[in-house]
């Protein structure tokens, strides 16, 4: 499907895109994206293109405005099942873990995930695995990457 010229124009002149420097402006721009995702039927190509540039102007406004919390293994992990509305036993069905008491120890944080976990973990929720390790190996994993102090490179 190719954009058409005449089409994208039209959108253009409806909401004129502009980089977005204040909370009524990123209202508005959102207010657009929505109207455009809550259309019943398929966006045509030049819809699509659209609503690209809209959704990185909102992007590029979030980066420079909004401090995202860093959130990792076992905490990401409770942030999805409950924003999912997922049951640790949802997970065990899954074949995330093999039993609900290896979900809940590993939930509770008295057992570490094993790699084979967090593979699952990634594959299930459709995200890179990196995100799901626990944060104390990933900070042991920095450390030990960077050379010892006054190590000749």
């Amino acid at each position: 499907m190719e954009v058409s010229k005449d089409r994208y124009i039209r959108l253009l002149e409806r909401f004129p895109p502009r980089v977005i420097r204040t909370r009524a402006q990123l209202a508005a721009t959102e207010d657009e994206v929505e109207s455009l995702l809550a259309r019943k039927r398929r966006l045509d190509a030049s819809e699509s293109a659209y609503l690209d540039l809209l959704s990185r102007l909102v992007e590029d406004w979030e980066e420079e405005h909004v401090e995202m919390p860093s959130i990792n293994g076992v905490d990401l992990v409770k942030v999805l099942m409950e924003d999912r509305g997922l049951s640790q036993r949802d997970l065990v069905r899954a074949d995330v873990f093999a039993t609900d008491s290896v979900a809940s120890e590993v939930l509770s944080r008295r057992r570490n995930p094993t790699v084979a976990h967090i593979a699952r973990l990634a594959e299930y929720f459709s995200l890179p695995a990196d995100l799901f390790f626990p944060k104390e190996a990933i900070t042991r994993s920095a450390a030990s990457a960077r050379p010892a102090a006054g190590a000749s490179r």
